[in-house]
C-alpha cells in the first residue's frame, strides 16, 4: 500500500507515522466493510491525511473515502 506522509523530519518519525497510519487504515477498512454486505471495492492501495487530519483511504476499485470517529460505534466516512 502506498502511503503519503508529510511533515516528518527524520526517518524514525516517518516510521512511527507510517505505522500509525497503517493501523488507522486497517481499522477504517475493517469498520467500513462491517457496514457493507458485499464489499466491492477491494483492499486499500493508498492512504493519506486530509487537511483536517482525517485518514483517507483509496481502494483497488479506485474509490476512496475520508474517515473519522473510527473508535465510535458508528464511524463517519464520506
Amino acid at each position: 500500500m502506498k502511503t503519503v506522509i508529510k511533515g516528518v523530519t527524520s526517518i524514525e518519525e516517518y516510521k512511527m507515522a507510517k505505522d500509525a497510519m497503517e493501523k488507522q487504515v486497517s481499522l477504517a477498512y475493517e469498520r467500513h466493510m462491517s457496514f457493507v454486505k458485499d464489499w466491492p471495492y477491494g483492499k486499500p492501495t493508498k492512504a493519506w491525511f486530509d487537511n483536517d487530519g482525517n485518514i483517507c483511504v483509496e481502494y483497488e476499485s479506485g474509490k476512496w473515502w475520508h474517515y473519522k470517529n473510527l473508535d465510535l460505534p458508528f464511524p463517519t466516512w464520506w
